[in-house]
């Protein structure tokens, strides 16, 4: 089992939640959504509530496992090795 706080992803939305320098209503969430068409769906950042598996934006409950990739400003920041491209 891993020691709180060592969850990349959770850091990486904490940090932009708490940190001054961020505007969170930059901050995009895509994750793994099996009713949406694609099987992808995005939620903004500034709706979410940060727990220590998963965020709640508004009635959705997204485990850190389905999300796929967080941008910032139109840039994938979120897995690090993602160029943005779609």
């Amino acid at each position: 089992m891993t020691a709180m706080g060592k969850n990349p992803l959770r850091d990486l939305l904490t940090r932009i939640v708490h940190d001054p320098s961020y505007d969170q209503s930059l901050c995009t969430i895509e994750y793994r959504d099996f009713d949406a068409p694609g099987g992808i769906s995005k939620a903004g950042l500034t709706i979410c509530l940060i727990e220590a598996r998963n965020l709640i934006c508004g009635d959705n409950i997204i485990p850190f496992h389905r999300v796929t990739r967080v941008t910032y400003d139109g840039r994938a920041i979120y897995p690090a090795s993602d160029n943005g491209a779609d």
